[in-house]
Parts: structure tokens; sequence; C-alpha cells
């Protein structure tokens, strides 16, 4: 059955994660321990890595949507996210936190894995089919265990990077 093409996604295929989430985007241990402070941690990673300009729209829509329903969607992952009018590009930053914490997520365990995704309003689709193949992912348990053993953010993103070929 051929693909159909829309959007310059083939329709049917899964994204490969690393087109949005690069090797310097990746934090091996936050140091917050916090959920506001670590998006604001990751927020900032994407701000020095010249991902986003507008830290403060950035972080007030993740707030903002984070205020209506936690992003902790349970098995220790949360994926904060927001659409942001001042970005031009769907970006995503990771952090791994070893010990665990606090997030309020569905299921009441701590967050070890957070995926902070910011896209602009023209890349709604592409983060339609971002967030899809993010969900595939994280319901591995094989997949989410390897990228919390891996031993940094290298291993990490080669665990992201060689995660489509598994899903």
């Amino acid at each position: 059955m051929p693909q159909t093409e829309r959007y310059g996604i083939e329709i049917g295929n899964r994204m490969k994660l690393t087109e949005y989430i690069s090797k310097d985007c990746i934090i091996s241990n936050l140091k917050s321990n916090d959920k506001l402070y670590v998006i604001k941690e990751l927020a900032r990673l994407l701000q020095k890595k010249d991902k986003i300009d507008d830290i403060e729209n950035a972080l007030e829509r993740v707030l903002e949507r984070e205020s209506f329903d936690s992003t902790g969607i349970g098995l220790g992952i949360a994926i904060p996210h927001a659409r942001v009018n001042t970005i031009d590009r769907l970006v995503c930053a990771v952090g791994r936190k070893r010990d665990g914490m606090e997030y309020r997520s569905v299921d009441g365990k701590p967050v070890h894995l957070v995926f902070l995704i910011l896209y602009p309003p023209s890349d709604a689709h592409k983060y339609l089919y971002f967030i899809s193949s993010l969900s595939r992912l994280v319901l591995d348990e094989n997949l989410v265990e390897r990228l919390m053993e891996a031993t940094n953010s290298t291993s990490r993103y080669k665990v992201l990077d060689e995660a489509i070929e598994t899903l």
C-alpha cells in the first residue's frame, strides 16, 4: 500500500525523534527536584542552545498548559508541552532524574524522564506525529529502561535515535 505524504511527513510512518532532539539538549541528571524548576531548567537549555529566543513566553505557555492538568503521564514519564508563537520549529529537550521527583503524575509515582516539547502553531501536525512516536517509545518498557540506564547524554541520544527502528 503506497504511503500518502502530507506536510512533508509520510503518513503511517513514525517520526525520527532525533530530528527534533539534539544531543546537546539532553540532560543526564536534572539538578532540580521540583516540576516547575525542571521545566525551567529544560527551557533554559533550549535557550542556551539557541533553540528558542523568548524563554518567558515559552515558560508562560508551558506553565499555563500545566495548570490545567499534569503532563506526568505515568510510568515515570512527564511530557510538558505547549504551542509557542515565538518559535519557528518544533524543539524538544530531555532530562533524566535518576532518583525521580514528585510531578503529580496520573499514577502517583515519581517522574524520572521529562520531555519538554515546544512547537509553533504552524507545526501542529508535526507535533502530533512527534507525540505519537514519543508515546510509542514510552510505552516500550525496554526502551524506557535503556534511556534510564544510559550513562550519558550521547548514549541517551543514541537510544532515541535508534528508537524508530524498534517501534
